[in-house]
């Protein structure tokens, strides 16, 4: 039997998943939620967020492979932004100094085997790098369950991302089999639907219906 529930969030912005993840199928309210978002400008609609879904606690950093402040390319279609400077899409040209987390790290340091644990990445091409570190060093046996976007159609180097993405989305459906999810990482139900109009609006409860 697994310990605890919990849901990692990599990438939050202004927290729209926590309410889907409140309306979803799969709503445990148990469930210890993990908010990972550095851009200042969203951290207002997190703390609102956080007044209507239980156990959320919010981590000011950038999902990262390693602890330290890295300068953060402020987005300027969306609240958002990237740590990467080969991103090519959607940016202000602004720059800001961020704190990051060694995400491996975290997870041997505050996670044990029996914690069933999931996870949603949206971290604007940093995923390449995470996820490959997640693999090198064994961190992703601590993972149950993967909602992952990827971003390779934003970087100036489209092919490499488009090969780095196939080996990543290859080895991730073999650990994770029904358990992995590759599409848009969104809690907006409308945006969601209009982007895979297939697919139930709410992300949450389609895992496990596509690969």
């Amino acid at each position: 039997m697994k310990n605890r529930k919990i849901l990692l969030s990599c990438g939050s912005n202004k927290g729209g998943e926590f309410l889907a993840w409140k309306e979803s199928k799969v709503y445990d309210p148990e469930v210890l939620i993990y908010a990972f978002e550095p851009e200042p400008r969203c951290f207002p609609h997190l703390k609102n967020v956080m007044s209507q879904v239980p156990n959320i606690t919010h981590i000011k950093k950038a999902i990262s492979t390693e602890d330290g402040t890295q300068s953060w390319n402020v987005g300027k279609l969306t609240v958002s932004g990237t740590l990467r400077e080969d991103k090519n899409w959607g940016l202000t040209g602004e720059k800001i100094l961020i704190e990051t987390i060694d995400f491996c790290k975290w997870l041997q340091e505050n996670i044990e085997e029996d914690d069933y644990v999931m996870i949603t990445l949206d971290i604007e091409g940093s995923e390449y790098e995470v996820l490959q570190k997640m693999f090198e060093t064994g961190a992703m046996k601590y993972i149950n369950k993967m909602y992952v976007e990827f971003h390779g159609n934003k970087m100036y180097n489209k092919q490499t991302s488009e090969n780095i993405e196939a080996e990543l989305k290859e080895k991730l459906l073999k650990t994770f089999g029904e358990e992995c999810y590759f599409r848009f990482v969104e809690g907006n139900f409308k945006m969601f639907k209009q982007a895979h109009p297939d697919l139930d609006p709410n992300m949450f409860n389609n895992i496990g219906t596509i690969g």
